[in-house]
């Protein structure tokens, strides 16, 4: 087997590409700015839209915010509970109860 060098007469050519360009590194751009999308900019919309939810109701009626404020940290708890069941034989009975 013949090594694969230049060598006069040799088909192939040695090629540089830039760095940190899109067109080479074009899939680690798309990867980064998937992350970014994910990360930032949806956690951006979804926390302008609790923000919103809360002032309008607040502007309604204060007794629906805090309501509304106990049905979240409550929610979340469950989330966490769930995810810490997840994989043990009790996970079905955890997430019944916090579905229920």
């Amino acid at each position: 087997m013949k090594p694969l060098t230049r060598e006069p007469g040799s088909p192939h050519k040695h090629r540089t590409t830039r760095v940190r360009t899109p067109r080479t590194n074009g899939f680690v751009e798309r990867t980064n700015r998937t992350l970014l999308d994910e990360c930032f900019r949806v956690l951006g919309r979804t926390t302008w839209l609790l923000l919103a939810s809360l002032v309008f109701y607040a502007w309604g009626e204060m007794l629906f915010t805090l309501v509304m404020l106990t049905a979240i940290a409550a929610n979340y708890g469950f989330g966490l509970w769930v995810d810490r069941a997840r994989g043990t034989p009790a996970a079905r009975a955890v997430l019944a109860l916090t579905v229920a």
